[in-house]
């Protein structure tokens, strides 16, 4: 069975505050896009075998082998699974290609195997591989509570192109909610109060909600990326951010031509991705 898990990209994300677990309570609309990664999966054996192609990963860490191996331990499926996983989202760029993959699996073994999991079935059990997983389950634009893991509601977005652009290195998630502490002391807050509300909300338009309190953690670290957002914004974007925890900072554009226009002026960075993507489900 072959299986396509795509990215997603934050359109806005709140950090609230710290949880007695050690996670952060967020509030985030995500959106899932038309870049995806490959999924090859098989029956086999009594084992679990993932394959990993472009990227060297151990199974302590690699969630589609969780996923799997969590799927095997809750239905009680006698049969082991062959996972191939063909990259293409970039690895620790913000844009949850582990946690697609975790939720391609769950949703290609519940079909492969023909267990007749419910959605809520499977939601429950991506929430305890990772943050991201559940909504990879949905695949639908959904604001995300919760440490990002539980769907507050489903809404509708805009069709718009983003331009992605990764650069050629990663952040670290854990690290970047770290150094959230040490950013109090230069005036940082978070608070409830800073999140969009979802009372009566309609269609939403992208680049009118963008916003990422994670950004000026990552940007002082990585001054380029801020360069980086500035640059998309010059060449005409709607609006630019930085996706989740980054490393990768998307431009919001009408269409392609709009998006075209901007790769006309936009300085090329050596060792950088531009990856042009829509809504997934869009027209």
């Amino acid at each position: 069975m072959r299986v396509l898990t795509p990215a997603k990209l934050n359109v806005y994300l709140r950090v609230l505050g710290e949880r007695p677990d050690g996670y952060h309570d967020v509030n985030t609309l995500m959106v899932p896009v038309t870049l995806y990664d490959e999924l090859h999966i098989e029956p086999y054996r009594d084992e679990i075998i993932v394959e990993t192609k472009g990227l060297e990963i151990n199974e302590e860490e690699n969630l589609a082998f969780k996923a799997a191996q969590r799927f095997i331990n809750s239905t009680g499926v006698s049969s082991g699974v062959h996972i191939r996983v063909v990259k293409h989202i970039p690895h620790g760029a913000g844009l949850g290609g582990g946690s697609s993959d975790a939720a391609g699996v769950l949703l290609a073994m519940n079909q492969l195997f023909k267990t007749g999991l419910s959605e809520q079935d499977l939601l429950r059990m991506a929430a305890a591989i990772g943050s991201d997983c559940p909504f990879f389950v949905m695949k639908r634009p959904c604001i995300m509570v919760g440490r990002g893991d539980v769907p507050k509601k489903e809404v509708s977005v805009e069709d718009r192109v983003f331009l992605v652009i990764v650069p050629p290195f990663t952040v670290s998630t854990a690290e970047v909610y770290s150094s959230l502490k040490s950013f109090y002391a230069y005036g940082y807050d978070y608070t409830e109060s800073h999140t969009v509300g979802t009372d009566g909300i309609g269609t939403v338009v992208p680049e009118d909600l963008l916003v990422n309190d994670l950004e000026e953690v990552v940007f002082k670290k990585h001054t380029e990326l801020r360069e980086v957002k500035q640059e998309l914004l010059e060449a005409g974007a709607l609006g630019a951010l930085m996706s989740g925890s980054g490393s990768a900072v998307f431009g919001v554009f009408k269409d392609y031509d709009h998006v075209e226009d901007a790769m006309k002026s936009l300085r090329k960075r050596e060792g950088s991705r531009y990856l042009c993507t829509t809504i997934f489900g869009g027209g």
